[in-house]
């Protein structure tokens, strides 16, 4: 009798729940969800201080705007941006920054890495980096607007916790150019279906832009492969090459490519992360990469598959980015914006259950105010809550589309299996 109340007592909970985010858009959730934490974290910054305040930025903001900096200060030194400075970006990123530098005084551009912090002094570098941030995310809140299907305050407050939230947050403070990379990749993935081909077109254009500042969106080329629209990724690659080319000759000419090259292989293969890592889990780091480079493999083969067999596209979008989340370069707390736009693809679909229910929280967790490092006793390093919860939380959503690829490609067998029972 008991069990059997119990079982009716769970029936009914689930019931509840299920019925509980059926009624709304979950971009109304994601809302809730960020304006909530918003108000713990600022309530606790009031009573804690300004250590708690600034846990959400990197090295708790005392390095700020140092990307955008750095850069400024490594283009100024023309072909030695690779050769001596070993910057990864590619040509079109640090031609960015040339015309960037163009408003920062070359006194202050020609400063020592010990004098990097006296950008303080000087107006026109302060004003040269507001700008940049403020153009290129008014920009990108923009494309994420019109391609929002929810309006009125949901698409108000949607748009406000779309550059409050703390992976952007912190990509604003470091400055850093990938905030222009994932505005391409967005006009990519947004006009992929459109019926203009003018806007498909642009999308194009857009992705290969967006290769040549970062590289890793040249993945997402192989839908076009996939869904075989092969003149399309022709032209998308034409345009790929013309764009890291042309600027290369603002830096030594296509050899500094090589150099460029040399310098990722170079940042790639050391082991800083990798020791972060392993000394957060306790595991030895050979035994670490062993599994990364197996889990992968096994990733890419499923995202391979996925983009055949997976109906909803936007799932597609999402494993796509999981994947670059999953390079140890990419591995960044910015690095996350990067899912605003499965994100706004995902709230279009009006409601939460199953599966995108767990898209959803693995989605958006990492957008909340979770400030704070863990204790010496839990970890030897000074890993913050958030980059954990952004770990668990890429773990959890490269398992659930690797999952739900595998249900995608059994759905499609038996849907094979009845036509030809039927015949």
């Amino acid at each position: 009798m008991l069990k059997e109340k119990m079982k009716n007592f769970g029936s009914s909970i689930k019931s509840a729940v299920k019925n509980f985010f059926k009624r709304k858009n979950p971009a109304q959730f994601f809302i809730a969800m960020m304006a909530l934490s918003l108000i713990i974290w600022l309530v606790s910054s009031l009573i804690v201080g300004e250590k708690f305040f600034t846990g959400i930025f990197f090295n708790n903001g005392t390095d700020l705007f140092m990307d955008y900096f750095n850069s400024i200060r490594d283009v100024f030194q023309g072909i030695g941006v690779y050769t001596e400075r070993h910057v990864i970006y590619p040509p079109m990123a640090n031609l960015i920054f040339l015309l960037c530098l163009r408003f920062v005084p070359d006194e202050y551009a020609a400063t020592s890495f010990n004098d990097r912090y006296l950008w303080v002094n000087y107006p026109s570098a302060i004003l040269s980096c507001l700008l940049f941030i403020l153009i290129f995310a008014v920009l990108f809140l923009l494309l994420c607007q019109r391609y929002m299907r929810f309006n009125g305050k949901t698409k108000l407050l949607f748009s406000f916790f779309l550059l409050a939230n703390v992976p952007m947050l912190y990509l604003l403070e470091r400055g850093n150019i990938i905030l222009i990379s994932t505005l391409f990749t967005g006009i990519y993935i947004f006009t992929y279906d459109s019926k203009s081909k003018l806007a498909r077109e642009i999308g194009l254009f857009s992705l290969a832009f967006a290769f040549s500042i970062k590289l890793y969106p040249a993945a997402l080329g192989w839908m076009l492969i996939a869904d075989k629209r092969y003149k399309e990724a022709l032209r998308c690659v034409i345009y790929g090459i013309l764009l890291l080319i042309i600027p290369s000759f603002f830096f030594g000419g296509p050899k500094c490519l090589i150099w460029m090259m040399e310098n990722i292989f170079s940042f790639s293969s050391g082991n800083s992360g990798w020791d972060t890592i392993s000394h957060a889990v306790h595991i030895p780091v050979i035994v670490l990469k062993i599994i990364f480079y197996i889990g992968i493999v096994t990733c890419i083969v499923f995202f391979i598959l996925s983009s055949f067999f997976q109906k909803e596209r936007w799932k597609v979008w999402t494993f796509a980015c999981a994947l670059f989340m999953a390079a140890p370069p990419l591995h960044a707390v910015y690095g996350w914006n990067l899912f605003l736009i499965p994100l706004i693809l995902l709230c279009n679909e009006k409601t939460l259950n199953g599966k995108n229910l767990l898209y959803f929280l693995f989605i958006a967790f990492p957008f909340l105010f979770i400030p704070g490092v863990f204790p010496p006793g839990i970890s030897n390093s000074n890993i913050t809550i958030n980059e954990v919860v952004i770990l668990l939380c890429l773990i959890a959503l490269l398992i659930l589309c690797i999952v739900d690829t595998f249900s995608a490609i059994t759905i499609r067998q038996k849907e094979k299996n009845n036509v030809s029972a039927d015949f």
